[in-house]
């Protein structure tokens, strides 16, 4: 059986494991089929367990671009930049990552793109931000809040 079978069944595997797991939930839906890229459905290995809501976005991209200009004016961690890590005692982010676990530390899956130590929010996407975006778990607005300003004041 090849590498792309191998990914296919493992990929039925997960999204059904997500499915059953959270079928209880009434507040937060699972990451849905639609929301996910093909691509991402059949290669990414990082993809978490809810579909990121909007309410997240506007806040991590101004993060994304204060961090690009205190690097010089570089490209922003959320496109698709392979620009490097960005990491502090509060918090990471990261580009999408296109080792296909080649890297060292990515043999089991790259790292989620975006992650608050403290509160244990987590967020991955599939190229850029805005695409395909799941977290390990849907803060509160309030929360995510002082999440963002809790990392804007540690760069």
């Amino acid at each position: 059986m090849g590498p792309i079978w191998a990914r296919i069944i493992h990929f039925g595997w997960t999204i059904g494991h997500r499915f059953k797991l959270h079928s209880m939930s009434t507040s937060v839906q699972p990451a849905a089929l639609d929301h996910l890229e093909l691509g991402q459905l059949l290669f990414a290995s990082n993809t978490q367990e809810f579909e990121r809501p909007d309410f997240m976005m506007d806040q991590l991209s101004e993060l994304g671009d204060w961090i690009a200009r205190q690097r010089g004016d570089r490209m922003s961690l959320l496109d698709n930049s392979g620009e490097e890590e960005f990491k502090n005692g509060v918090f990471a982010m990261r580009c999408y990552c296109w080792c296909d676990g080649n890297r060292e530390g990515h043999e089991n899956g790259c790292p989620p793109n975006f992650e608050h130590f403290k509160s244990g929010v987590s967020m991955s996407w599939y190229k850029h931000a805005g695409r395909g975006a799941t977290v390990n778990r849907v803060p509160s607005k309030q929360e995510w809040v002082k999440i963002m300003e809790s990392c804007r004041s540690s760069v």
